[in-house]
């Protein structure tokens, strides 16, 4: 919960004098969070050029490229600017990714990091921190996230229906020794 603040907090989605969040994700519903939220949705993303940006996967083995654009869709990244030789690289602050375009190659990043320190990005940083649930909630803006609701595949797709039982599928019995 404090990282979930943290992170709303840091993107300017967090309701002023909110101490915790809701019980329940009914709470995202209310006029303070709905404001909130809908104050950072209406930010005019910034776009980036995936061909000057290197991306950096932190905590997990390297993704084939169609699936590495895939996995920064949504996602929450570090954006760093280049050390020099033998340096660390300089972390300038975090970012939402809003949208990936394959065929542009382009990305739209929503910020609080000024342009002056932006124009430096050189690296994304996609680490494990994961999209606050009050972002996915549905707000006046935007229909709810389809990771979140009930019957959100409609059509062709696997795992669109219901999962069958199939009773008729003997064990294989293993002999104990």
């Amino acid at each position: 919960d404090a990282r979930e603040m943290a992170l709303l907090a840091y993107f300017g989605a967090l309701p002023r004098g909110v101490r915790g969040l809701p019980p329940s994700s009914r709470g995202y519903a209310s006029a303070p969070w709905q404001a909130a939220i809908s104050r950072l949705l209406r930010e005019p993303p910034l776009a980036a050029r995936l061909s000057e940006l290197e991306v950096r996967l932190l905590h997990q083995p390297p993704l084939p490229e169609g699936e590495l654009l895939r996995s920064l869709n949504a996602a929450v990244v570090g954006l760093a600017a280049r050390g020099g030789e033998g340096e660390a690289d300089e972390c300038l602050g975090l970012g939402i990714v809003r949208a990936v375009d394959p065929a542009s190659e382009s990305l739209l990043l929503v910020t609080p990091v000024p342009p002056a320190a932006l124009a430096r990005a050189a690296v994304l940083l996609r680490g494990s921190l994961e999209l606050p649930v009050a972002l996915l909630q549905p707000t006046p803006l935007t229909p709810a996230s389809p990771y979140l609701g009930a019957n959100a595949l409609r059509g062709a797709g696997a795992g669109n229906k219901q999962m069958r039982s199939r009773n008729n599928i003997k064990r294989a019995s293993t002999p104990r020794g």
